[in-house]
């Protein structure tokens, strides 16, 4: 079986007598079934194409016609069954409408939905059709959840409002803890739930009080009473309403306006290009230096060296290397690609390992390179290129190791007004979905067109953006449950909203 990143009217060329539609999970997402030879020669095919594709774990092809030689002896084994009217209302999968009581009493039924394809995109349109339904992913992983918001019924305010209920297998937060913190989250958006029965299994214990009184005596210095004026109006472009404050991160398909030209690159710029182990960063810099700019080459070593006048090796765990480096270099880089974040890390079996080698070649890396800069130029861009380090289909797998290079990239914006990140995230291997000259094409194009995107993903053929759609936040139905001359920890306090928060509680409780 085989996922595919198309729509079932896109997958439609690709179907024939052995290769079946085996499902549509999203307005976008589609499953086909066939013989594993069949198979293998077609995602050889769509991986030529640039079409995003990923086989599935099993050696069945479920929901074909080639169950078919099974279908008698299962509605033989279903008639043995009495089946029921169903008491609860459930969507089909095989009809994409809820179930009938002729249907769920039906052994064909059964059969056909074994045989047929997965409507599942079609009870998704049908399950949104309620713009107020909490949606519970019950058991292991999220794939489910993350289908929904892919699809193109879900509106933001829903995405909100799907809950998975187990971390994914990576997560080494506890399946307990992440439990409840999903059922708090239920609860906070309305749903009944039945504290008798999450209570039933513990057991109370009698505590002796202590035999003396707390002495609330209160030590406290009154804040002054003068005030500052309050301004008639709010500060241009603030919202009244508190609950229009807020943002969700959401990835869109966004194409590059124009064609990639040498005239758009920055000129006189000093490109410094810190290469892979792939051979991506040579391809890239043979298109700069073919373009007219001046490259510096950076690897990975374990010193700092200069091999020749445009390449250099340091090691990536000394920050005095890259110190180093940019007093060696010819002049003060305007332009930074960072392309040690497509590491593949898949062969580290250890975690701790895996996650520091990460933080290495990523986060650290980058932290040294900002902190080693002396001569800041006017404007600085640094492209940061990482591999399966966002979430945008759903599909892909993901390294979590590598998910500071983002926050680190934020941060360095945030910090450094004349500083411009940018990420650019692929999928390994670089000679599969996407093959590298035709990704070194589209990373020239984003250097020449792409300045203002902070975050791009490529996922097969497709480029994606990330955008922040606004989402309304309801006021909490009950205050917070503060206590009067209590002791509270901000961490962080000294920063502009911890302070505010704590200037909040001591005037307030």
């Amino acid at each position: 079986m085989l996922t595919v990143a198309l729509s079932e009217k896109e997958i439609q060329p690709y179907l024939n007598e052995n290769i079946c539609l085996a499902g549509v999970l999203t307005s976008s997402i589609s499953v086909l079934s066939g013989p594993l030879p069949l198979i293998v020669e077609l995602k050889q095919l769509l991986d030529q194409r640039d079409i995003a594709c990923r086989r599935l774990p099993t050696t069945q092809a479920f929901h074909s016609s080639m169950m078919e030689t099974v279908a008698s002896d299962l509605e033989a084994l279903a008639q043995t069954v009495t089946l029921h009217a169903p008491q609860i209302p459930y969507l089909s999968n095989l009809t994409g409408t809820w179930i009938r009581e002729s249907e769920a009493t039906d052994p064909a039924y059964w059969v056909r939905h074994m045989c047929q394809p997965v409507r599942f995109a079609d009870s998704l349109v049908e399950l949104l059709k309620d713009k107020d339904r909490l949606l519970l992913e019950v058991g292991p992983g999220q794939s489910l959840g993350a289908f929904v918001r892919q699809h193109s019924a879900c509106e933001m305010a829903q995405a909100a409002m799907i809950l998975p209920t187990l971390p994914y297998h990576y997560d080494e937060q506890s399946s307990s803890a992440f439990l409840l913190t999903t059922l708090g989250k239920a609860w906070l958006a309305g749903a009944t739930i039945d504290w008798e029965g999450f209570y039933a299994h513990e057991f109370r214990h009698r505590l002796s009080l202590p035999t003396y009184p707390f002495e609330r005596q209160r030590y406290w210095l009154e804040p002054n009473t003068s005030t500052l004026p309050v301004p008639a109006a709010l500060p241009e472009g603030k919202k009244a309403d508190i609950g229009e404050w807020f943002y969700q991160s959401t990835w869109k398909q966004r194409e590059i306006n124009g064609e990639m030209g040498k005239d758009v690159l920055p000129d006189g710029a000093l490109w410094l290009l810190f290469e892979d182990a792939a051979g991506l960063g040579n391809l890239l810099a043979e298109k700069l230096v073919a373009a007219g700019q001046s490259v510096a080459r950076v690897r990975a070593g374990s010193q700092f060296r200069a091999v020749a006048s445009d390449l250099f090796t340091i090691n990536p765990q000394e920050p005095r290397h890259y110190r180093d480096l940019l007093r060696a270099l010819p002049g003060t880089p305007t332009q930074v690609v960072h392309l040690w974040g497509i590491e593949d890390l898949s062969g580290i079996m250890d975690t701790g390992v895996r996650f520091a080698q990460a933080q290495e070649t990523g986060f650290y890396s980058l932290l040294n390179l900002v902190k080693a800069i002396e001569r800041q130029p006017d404007s600085l861009h640094i492209w940061v290129v990482t591999s399966q380090a966002q979430a945008v289909t759903g599909i892909e797998q993901l390294e979590p190791a590598k998910g500071t290079i983002a926050g680190i990239c934020r941060v360095i914006a945030q910090e450094n007004l004349s500083i411009f990140t940018h990420t650019i995230d692929i999928i390994h291997p670089l000679d599969g979905v996407l093959p590298q000259a035709r990704l070194t094409d589209r990373l020239m194009a984003e250097f020449t067109h792409g300045p203002n995107e902070l975050a791009v993903a490529y996922r097969g053929n497709k480029r994606w953006v990330q955008v922040f759609e606004p989402i309304y936040l309801d006021k909490p139905q009950s205050r917070p449950t503060w206590r009067q001359q209590g002791v509270y920890l901000i961490v962080g306090g000294l920063g502009a909203v911890g302070m505010t928060i704590g200037q909040h509680l001591a005037q307030t409780w």
